[in-house]
């Protein structure tokens, strides 16, 4: 279960925009607690606009930039040689964000970040 105080994110998808929304916990000093809103919106032509997974499911910039790769159809090879990474240490990226989501199998990984996504 996570923690309170981590933003949550939330994907809505229209027929013509998407919408992200992430809210953060905020307690300022000596009053009540409150939640902040940030939304942000893309169209389906725009490029696709991801949650922060870093923060998220605690990944490193590397993982997270890996991950969104992978659920965009790049292969492990193709990711090697377009980072100038070997395979290997791609694979252990891979390997230590399974663990990071609680996944075992690619299928699970896309599910468990797919909703961070909006297209």
């Amino acid at each position: 279960m996570r923690d309170l105080a981590e933003p949550r994110v939330w994907a809505y998808r229209g027929n013509e925009d998407h919408i992200l929304v992430r809210g953060d916990l905020t307690v300022p000093a000596g009053l009540v607690p409150a939640v902040g809103l940030s939304f942000f919106v893309a169209t389906p032509a725009a490029e696709y606009l991801w949650a922060d997974l870093s923060k998220i499911f605690g990944l490193t910039a590397a993982e997270a930039s890996i991950i969104k790769r992978l659920v965009h159809g790049e292969r492990v090879d193709n990711l090697a040689e377009a980072l100038e990474l070997s395979v290997e240490t791609v694979r252990t990226h891979i390997r230590r964000s399974y663990v990071k989501l609680g996944v075992g199998s690619r299928e699970e990984l896309f599910s468990a970040v797919s909703p961070f996504r909006i297209r």
